[in-house]
């Protein structure tokens, strides 16, 4: 093997470059699990009630959101956003409410939160609102123990939604659910 004095200084170079600015963690983000997280995406049920108006069980779809659980913040986020780009279409709730449910279950929201805190990221009509609050984790719901449930809800989406904006804000303001943290390392 040749040796080539400059490329590891340069290498070295790029590598710390990268670690200051956080490249290393999103590129490696898509190599890491983003591929697993995204097929779990895809194959997750929908909460949303089907063509006959029923309710889906819950079990699947809960099944599902502990799954991604396991995923480390950052893989999750890539998985999202290759799901978003692969499903951009506006109109499309069924992609829209599973990204939705999946960013109230892995943040720990307060049900009832200023309503100020549950706007602009989409135009999400059936979230049920007090006079000055929305409930963030709709159609979620906390049991007496603290275990996160599925209720039945039903959602239609105005317009586009934001929902890496979304993400980036509830993972910032409310963190991760520390009951629910990832355990594995995808």
């Amino acid at each position: 093997m040749k040796n080539f004095p400059g490329t590891l200084i340069i290498l070295e170079l790029y590598v710390l470059g990268c670690m200051s600015v956080g490249c290393m963690s999103k590129t490696l983000a898509t190599h890491n699990g983003a591929d697993e997280a995204l097929a779990l995406i895809e194959a997750c049920p929908s909460w949303l009630r089907g063509p006959g108006g029923q309710f889906p069980d819950p079990g699947p779809i809960m099944s599902c959101l502990r799954q991604l659980d396991g995923f480390q913040t950052p893989v999750l986020r890539a998985a999202i956003q290759q799901y978003q780009r692969a499903h951009a279409r506006v109109g499309n709730n069924r992609a829209a409410a599973t990204i939705f449910l999946l960013n109230r279950y892995l943040f720990n929201v307060p049900e009832w939160a200023p309503l100020t805190n549950g706007l602009g990221f989409g135009g999400w009509v059936g979230v049920p609102r007090r006079p000055r609050e929305i409930n963030l984790m709709y159609p979620l719901y906390a049991g007496p123990a603290g275990e996160i449930s599925l209720g039945p809800g039903q959602v239609g989406l105005n317009g586009s939604y934001a929902a890496i904006e979304e993400f980036d804000y509830l993972e910032q303001t409310y963190g991760r659910r520390q009951s629910y943290a990832p355990k594995q390392m995808h």
